[in-house]
């Protein structure tokens, strides 16, 4: 039967063939919407599942202490709002990292910038995979703000690691932006 027959068998005569054309229309936008929800949850089930493998637990007593030993040393005061955290190993960081995708959101200077991205990543590793443990670090010596994670080492330590949320790019020695000598970090 073609559309037509049909519109006419349903009585739906002139605008029928517009009206399940516009259902049809319909129906292809639900379903493009379903496909990429449907992608969503199935990336973030692979974030998940891959961070499950990389996932241990430390004490605000090793985070701070790790800070202390970290290159940022006792120029970042440590202020923990939990006393434990859930922690990854690098390879459960990049995992989160690629998921979260907090480096592809467009900077607006004052209204999204460096402290937001910040606070962005933290909430989403909180929201998402219950990993609380990307601390905020507002580095007034050095004018900006970063993430700082601690990474869990095959020798069961804790290294800190200076992480850019607006290009997700590790800082591997201080200097610039990246001072460490006056400021906090903030795990929530």
């Amino acid at each position: 039967m073609t559309l037509k027959k049909l519109c006419k068998a349903l009585n739906w005569q002139g605008k029928g063939i517009r009206r399940w054309k516009d259902f049809i229309e319909e129906l292809q936008f639900v379903v493009a919407v379903g496909e990429d929800a449907l992608r969503e949850l199935e990336a973030e089930d692979a974030a998940r599942n891959l961070i499950k493998k990389h996932i241990s637990v430390a004490s605000a007593d090793e985070i701070k202490a790790a800070v202390e030993r970290s290159p940022l040393g006792a120029g970042i005061q440590v202020l923990p709002c939990d006393r434990r955290y859930q922690i990854l190993n690098s390879e459960g960081w990049g995992g989160a990292l690629d998921y979260t995708g907090i480096d592809r959101i467009r900077y607006i200077s004052e209204f999204f910038d460096c402290d937001n991205f910040a606070l962005a990543l933290a909430v989403v590793c909180a929201m998402k995979f219950h990993i609380n443990s990307v601390g905020i670090c507002l580095d007034f010596s050095g004018g900006h703000a970063y993430a700082i994670l601690p990474v869990r080492q095959p020798d069961g330590s804790i290294e800190i690691v200076i992480l850019e949320p607006q290009n997700d790019k590790y800082i591997i020695s201080l200097g610039g932006m990246y001072q460490g000598k006056f400021g906090i970090a903030i795990f929530a």
